[in-house]
């Protein structure tokens, strides 16, 4: 069980002033099989589950979270396939090579009749420069049919990091 923050910031300021925001609150299982053909090819499947809550408690100093509508409560098992194309290797701290990701999912409610689909593609990029460094690149392209707030793609959801502030794009 995990949780986060969500603030919500005012978009006609150029400087982040949170305006509100609410606590969201996941229970997530997760169990995966994958079949490694070669090296270069790994194919795989999973189930996995995550029980969303939330709450108006912020726990964060001078903000408050009235007149805040929460998203629904949401439980939604996904099963899913992946596939790993391509190679990425280690030596030490350093990483050379590249790999496509490809993720389809399909999530199933237990509170609704909000079912939907999800295709994920991560691209991963290596390279060693010199003796110490390392050149990283990494691009994600997303498509969900959902109107659920916690798995659109710009906001991030509590397993993506993102590359831009909180509630920003």
């Amino acid at each position: 069980r995990f949780s986060r923050v969500r603030l919500k910031y005012d978009q006609a300021r150029d400087e982040p002033l949170v305006e509100n925001g609410f606590t969201q609150v996941r229970d997530k299982a997760f169990v995966a099989f994958n079949y490694r053909h070669t090296y270069e090819k790994i194919f795989g499947f999973f189930y996995e589950y995550n029980g969303d809550e939330f709450v108006n408690d912020l726990n964060v100093d001078g903000l408050s979270a009235a007149n805040v509508i929460l998203p629904r409560e949401s439980r939604f098992h996904f099963i899913g396939l992946q596939a790993m194309l391509g190679r990425i290797d280690v030596d030490r701290e350093f990483f050379h090579g590249q790999r496509l990701n490809v993720i389809a999912r399909a999530g199933f409610s237990d509170v609704s009749s909000e079912n939907f689909q999800e295709l994920t593609l991560q691209y991963e990029y290596f390279n060693t420069l010199g003796k110490r460094s390392n050149l990283a690149m990494r691009s994600f392209l997303g498509f969900n049919n959902t109107q659920n707030l916690q798995y659109n793609f710009y906001f991030g959801g509590l397993d993506f990091i993102r590359g831009f502030a909180d509630n920003r794009f």
